[in-house]
């Protein structure tokens, strides 16, 4: 009768034991699989974030290059004979728009067609740089395709002056146009009070108006 109990005991200790282990083995492998998934996700997140900062750093380089070569350009003509004629000339003279000849409008498409290039197809409301090459955009198109063509030049030279200065300290030239201090040279303080920050959306219209107004030129 002991031996029969002492059997019992034994085989409830043996029970006992057998699921302790296979409850270890279990937790053990659990244990496993979410230290596999979160190291999983955390290398998935790294490669994200690695690939997101290689991104934005080429696209920070290329916008370097970009804003200086465009300055560069133009500063060359708002520093240019027939600019600072109309400067001196003043208002009266009405800034004429003979200076967009058919080679400087070929000249100005190539540039747009280098900032659209460059631009997201998804533009980030953060990248600052982005939003002021749009606006840039819009200028250049607004300068030979309608009406105060050499006012929306100085509009571009100014953002690009800014960018050029914050991409790559840039200092601006000894007797050239500072768009600092000369603004007033050109624009009324009536048309720098009327000067408003547009949305995303906003400039997205103008775009593709200035766009629909260029592919209507061309077709004439």
């Amino acid at each position: 009768m002991k031996k029969k109990r002492l059997y019992i005991l034994i085989g409830i200790f043996i029970i006992g034991i057998s699921i302790f282990l296979l409850n270890y083995i279990e937790s053990n492998r659990n244990d496993r699989v979410s230290s596999s998934f979160s190291s999983s996700s955390v290398e998935e997140k790294k490669s994200t974030d690695t690939d997101e900062t290689e991104k934005n750093s080429e696209f920070d380089q290329q916008a370097r290059e970009l804003v200086e070569n465009q300055f560069s350009y133009f500063q060359s003509i708002v520093n240019g004979h027939f600019f600072v004629q109309s400067r001196q000339n003043g208002p009266k003279d009405q800034y004429s728009e003979d200076w967009v000849t058919e080679s400087v409008k070929n000249e100005l498409q190539e540039r747009v067609s280098e900032i659209d290039e460059l631009l997201p197809e998804q533009l980030d409301s953060s990248n600052a740089v982005a939003q002021d090459l749009l606006q840039v955009l819009i200028r250049i198109n607004q300068a030979y395709s309608q009406s105060e063509s050499q006012k929306n030049i100085y509009h571009v030279y100014r953002i690009l002056y800014e960018l050029n200065g914050e991409l790559n300290d840039y200092k601006l030239e000894e007797g050239m146009f500072d768009p600092e201090n000369d603004w007033s040279q050109v624009f009324s303080e009536v048309e720098e009070e009327q000067k408003e920050v547009k949305s995303e959306a906003e400039l997205q219209v103008e775009i593709e108006s200035a766009l629909e107004a260029e592919d209507e030129q061309t077709t004439e």
